[in-house]
């Protein structure tokens, strides 16, 4: 199961989610999207790191989004 937040920043929306793994830690994942033109979504890499709880592991993929932003946005 699959747990998902969205935010927004700026001209940006950023889909933050935690996958649970077997062990039962989270792996975060994190898809960006802009806003006006172009609009296409990208999927951003995200360190291999676990989380103990899932709000953790969506945290770290909007530190992560937000990180993207502004060395790319």
């Amino acid at each position: 199961m699959q747990t998902e937040s969205v935010f927004r920043h700026g001209d940006y929306q950023l889909a933050c989610s935690a996958r649970r793994l077997a062990n039962g830690r989270y792996l975060p994942s994190l898809v960006v999207t802009k806003n006006v033109w172009p609009t296409r979504a990208r999927t951003i890499a995200i360190e291999a790191r676990d989380f103990e709880v899932e709000t953790a592991a969506i945290e770290e993929a909007r530190i992560r989004g937000l990180e993207w932003i502004a060395h790319y946005g």
